[in-house]
């Protein structure tokens, strides 16, 4: 393990100093913080998806990512139009 903590400012009271925070980067990256001064906190959930949940998130990527190869095929159509006009 190789991680490292140190203080920051919070982000919810503003209290300079106050935010301990903690990074760890293996053997993947997490981090987490908690305020000396109001108590906020938070951290990196760390969990295993459902195979259900895998392929509805893969769906969800690949849908979007075909939105957009679209939208750019579009841009690069428009582009050549207006770029060899005579």
């Amino acid at each position: 393990m190789s991680g490292n903590s140190y203080m920051s400012s919070c982000g919810r009271c503003g209290r300079e100093d106050a935010l301990h925070c903690f990074v760890e980067t293996k053997p993947f990256k997490y981090n987490s913080a908690d305020c000396l001064n109001c108590g906020f906190s938070y951290y990196t959930k760390i969990l295993v998806l459902k195979k259900d949940d895998i392929k509805k998130l893969r769906k969800n990527i690949d849908s979007k990512f075909n939105n957009l190869a679209k939208q750019e095929q579009k841009n690069c159509n428009d582009f050549d139009k207006d770029y060899f006009k005579d």
